[in-house]
């Protein structure tokens, strides 16, 4: 993409981004960022979960809950699924 804004609010375009990450068979290995016309990113409107165990994946991350290894096989399980 060239970086040339959309044309339609940036709210619904994350809308659809987050419908995206969350529908998806892949939409859960993507992290959709929307930046509106005043530079501002757009945040979820709802938290994000952990792919492994179902809570905010946030706190996962920083707490380092789960191991790479962990992760690896999680994010192996979802393409060998999506294929």
């Amino acid at each position: 993409m060239n970086g040339s804004p959309l044309k339609f609010p940036a709210s619904s375009i994350k809308t659809l981004a987050t419908q995206i990450e969350e529908t998806d068979c892949f939409g859960r290995l993507f992290d959709i960022d929307v930046i509106d016309i005043t530079g501002e990113k757009l945040s979820r409107p709802i938290y994000r979960k952990c792919l492994i165990c179902g809570r905010q994946a946030q706190e996962c991350a920083s707490s380092r809950r789960h191991s790479v290894k962990e992760m690896q096989d999680k994010i192996e399980e979802i393409l060998e699924k999506g294929m």
